[in-house]
């Protein structure tokens, strides 16, 4: 007789969520939010310049709103991290991995229920912003047409910002070889992407821009277009932060959605511009700087031991795609098609190609020092000596490169 298979029940009612608001939520702490702003705004406020010129303090609201909006968001990174090393050192997390709650269940209150003091915090601010906007000077409105608009470009940039450093806070437990999401490792990769793009990618997006026909446009949104930016990159981070919490609570691997979606990244980038404005060279460009970033991060945070590697391509010899991608970091099937567009950069300007090859030999060269420092980096951790030295070395060919 065969066993029937046990049939766990669906929760309804997210327990995670229930022990986060006990854990981060309290009508004190609230009040004491709410004190706090009341403080500086009616600290501002007099009633005498009120009635002559009301602007001036609804742009001091603007101003406060802002600063206010600032530390939120610092705040929210910070409760964030709080919420994480806790259950870890509680041994809490452990007890999560073997729940019957999902990662999509768990995800989204990590986001929204550990940090929900730095989330009313932000939604205060940005109502200060908002309002400040109606009532005070319109030298802001060429920038927001609404103040809807605003609110909605503030509120998606703070979640964008909890998604990444959420994921960044899930890489714990790792070796000493691999990405352990320091604030020195933070810093180390941004200097290495802004360098990338600085260097390499600006330009090339002059020389693609100077091939532009001025007359292209096609259709006139009344809807600013940062907004459709900012919800494309929201869903981006949300699914990737989604996939990312499954695979430390469950061990699913997110190499898939990671590879499909930023494959995929730069064309809906390029049909959302189509809107209303086509132009081919910009989607070259999409992919060409899109996928350069993606193979840095990838190379820098994934899992990239001589192992690992070893494992990959044994998968690929024996024809075993999925679980090969499911393994591999994604910049393995990414540097092939980054180095096959030089196909249609034959067919533009000499100048635009220098600039390619110089981003190609920009992630060759990243790409060998930080396969070579994790093969042989012992008592230091891998990715740290990668980030300083490469650093370093592009520092010191570029002062030889310009004394030449």
């Amino acid at each position: 007789m065969n066993p029937q298979p046990i049939k766990v029940p669906k929760i309804r009612i997210n327990a995670e969520h229930q022990r986060l608001l006990w854990l981060n939520f309290s009508p004190a702490l609230i009040f004491g939010v709410m004190t706090l702003y009341a403080f500086f705004i009616f600290w501002g406020y007099n009633s005498d310049s009120f009635k002559a010129d009301s602007s001036q303090f609804f742009n001091y609201l603007f101003v406060v709103g802002n600063i206010a909006y600032l530390i939120s968001n610092f705040a929210l990174i910070i409760l964030l991290k709080r919420s994480i090393s806790n259950d870890i050192k509680s041994y809490v997390w452990d007890q999560l991995r073997m729940s019957s709650l999902s990662a999509w269940q768990m995800t989204w209150t990590r986001l929204l229920t550990a940090p929900i003091l730095a989330w009313i915090s932000i939604l205060i601010s940005t109502t200060l912003i908002s309002i400040s906007l109606i009532y005070g000077s319109p030298k802001f409105a060429d920038f927001f047409s609404s103040p809807l608009l605003q609110w909605s470009l503030y509120i998606l940039n703070s979640w964008m910002v909890a998604s990444i450093f959420l994921i960044n806070y899930l890489q714990f437990n790792r070796s000493q070889a691999e990405w352990q999401g320091s604030l020195l490792h933070c810093i180390l990769l941004y200097v290495v992407i802004n360098t990338f793009i600085m260097g390499n990618m600006l330009h090339l997006g002059k020389q693609l821009l100077s091939l532009v026909d001025s007359d292209a446009g096609l259709i006139s949104l009344n809807l600013n277009p940062l907004l459709g930016l900012f919800i494309i990159f929201t869903i981006y981070m949300s699914l990737g932060v989604w996939h990312s919490t499954s695979y430390k609570l469950h061990l699913k691997s997110s190499n898939l959605y990671w590879l499909i979606s930023t494959l995929l990244l730069p064309i809906i980038l390029w049909i959302y511009q189509s809107l209303w404005f086509f132009n081919i060279q910009s989607l070259l460009f999409y992919m060409t700087i899109i996928y350069g970033i993606a193979i840095i991060i990838s190379l820098t945070t994934q899992d990239n031991r001589i192992s690992t590697l070893k494992y990959t391509f044994q998968l690929i010899n024996q024809k075993q795609w999925h679980q090969a991608i499911r393994t591999s970091p994604i910049w393995i099937p990414l540097f092939p098609v980054y180095m096959l567009l030089i196909i249609p950069y034959l067919f533009i300007t000499i100048k635009a190609i220098g600039h390619y090859i110089n981003s190609l030999v920009f992630l060759i060269c990243y790409s060998l020092l930080i396969l070579v420092t994790i093969k042989i980096s012992k008592h230091y951790n891998a990715i740290t000596l990668a980030l300083i030295w490469f650093l370093i070395l592009k520092f010191i060919f570029s002062i030889f490169i310009n004394i030449l």
